[in-house]
């Protein structure tokens, strides 16, 4: 993966939201904020027990999935991208995924903010300590 084994944060994306890959709008919402290591992965659509660990329900029927965690277990920090077939099945989804949210996942943690953000027909749902401000990135991104 493109992104593996590079300092969170430190990938620095230089192209207009709607060039940008599902990795890439992770990447550029990670802008000056300190995180954990981070690996991203596509989330099979068709393995439900991972949709159901990532997004917290089967409820979200979506094109292509990019999650992003932290890669030591005990650290609390997720963040999906949905690419949605279009604007209002965005808008759903993070309607519902603000409700599914997996936020006990962790079992011994649980991230002090979750949330949910959606643009065009793109959905971001981040359960993270740095949530909001991840969050507010993505929907900041030109």
């Amino acid at each position: 993966d493109e992104g593996m084994g590079e300092e969170s944060g430190a990938i620095v994306v230089d192209k207009p939201f709607a060039e940008m890959t599902l990795e890439e709008m992770i990447w550029a919402s990670y802008a000056n904020i300190e995180l954990p290591f981070t690996g991203e992965m596509e989330i099979d659509k068709t393995d439900a027990d991972a949709v159901a660990f990532y997004l917290g329900t089967n409820d979200v029927t979506f094109k292509r999935g990019v999650v992003s965690e932290a890669m030591i277990s005990s650290v609390a920090h997720s963040v999906v991208v949905l690419e949605m077939e279009d604007a209002a099945a965005a808008e759903a989804a993070a309607a519902t995924l603000k409700e599914t949210a997996p936020v006990g996942k962790w079992v011994c943690v649980i991230p002090e903010q979750s949330g949910t953000a959606h643009r065009d027909n793109f959905v971001m749902m981040a359960m993270s300590n740095s949530a909001e401000a991840i969050l507010a990135n993505f929907a900041a991104l030109q």
